[in-house]
């Protein structure tokens, strides 16, 4: 099976710094690069597997960037040796030992200082989608739209408990209130990671890995349409991010695109 792969950057048009990150098989923005827009392309095959995430810094000041720059930069080396999707023992040990990372950086104990990230992990023909926070992954296969991540944010607790309709999810005020992040110190919360089901993947499909500055700014009916209508990959992660920034750019914005290919591609 062969992937090709983009991966968009831009710290938007609202926030002085950019406190997205992400990580391509091996790849992610170098610190001194991480203001600049970035696109990244890669083909990728079932050799090994394929390791892909991004991370939305938090905290204040510096905090956020370097929380996010912690996470991708350690994450080749945490999932070394990582051959079974099914091995979420694995995949928890290395979220929370890079928590535990960021934790030790904070300055004192007031400062908020963490990550959220989403990541797929592909293992031959096969996905599993991790997540810590509200950053999200979806699954377009035959013009259908999938959420595979799930949020730990405030506003998904309410929905969970019935308190609030999907709709009132995104204008509730306190939508942006995220419960669980890497970097959160343990004596607060020990994170536990959301998991989905593993995937049997099709020739076709697409999994998008985005941050908020994305999901804030396109409906999953804008993403699906994207998806549906721009069959190029590099063009497809190039337009959400163009999209997100034309309809107000208020976050840093990150989009990363696997398409699964056809044998004749």
């Amino acid at each position: 099976m062969r992937i090709e792969a983009c991966a968009v950057n831009h710290k938007g048009l609202v926030r002085l710094n950019n406190e997205d990150n992400f990580y391509l098989s091996g790849s992610f923005i170098a610190k001194e690069l991480v203001d600049q827009p970035s696109c990244l392309t890669k083909l990728l095959t079932d050799q090994s597997p394929v390791i892909a995430a991004v991370c939305d810094g938090v905290g204040g000041a510096q905090a956020g960037e370097v929380a996010a720059y912690t996470v991708v930069s350690a994450l080749g080396a945490l999932m070394s040796g990582f051959n079974q999707v099914h091995d979420t023992e694995q995949i928890t040990i290395a979220m929370r030992r890079v928590s535990q990372r960021i934790a030790s950086l904070r300055q004192n104990d007031t400062e908020s200082m963490g990550a959220t990230i989403v990541m797929a992990c592909i293992q031959g023909e096969r996905l599993l989608i991790t997540n810590v926070g509200d950053s999200r992954a979806y699954l377009m296969r035959s013009d259908r739209l999938y959420q595979l991540s799930e949020d730990h944010s405030e506003v998904q607790r309410l929905y969970n408990m019935g308190i609030i309709t999907r709709e009132e999810m995104n204008t509730h005020p306190r939508r942006h209130v995220i419960t669980q992040y890497l970097g959160l110190p343990e004596t607060e919360l020990l994170i536990e990671p959301a998991y989905s089901e593993i995937i049997q993947l099709q020739p076709g499909d697409r999994i998008l890995l985005c941050s908020d500055g994305v999901t804030d700014m396109l409906s999953d009916e804008d993403i699906a349409q994207i998806l549906q209508n721009v069959p190029n990959c590099e063009t497809a992660a190039q337009t959400l991010v163009t999209s997100a920034l034309q309809n107000g750019g208020k976050d840093n914005t990150t989009a990363l695109l696997l398409q699964v290919l056809q044998e004749n591609e």
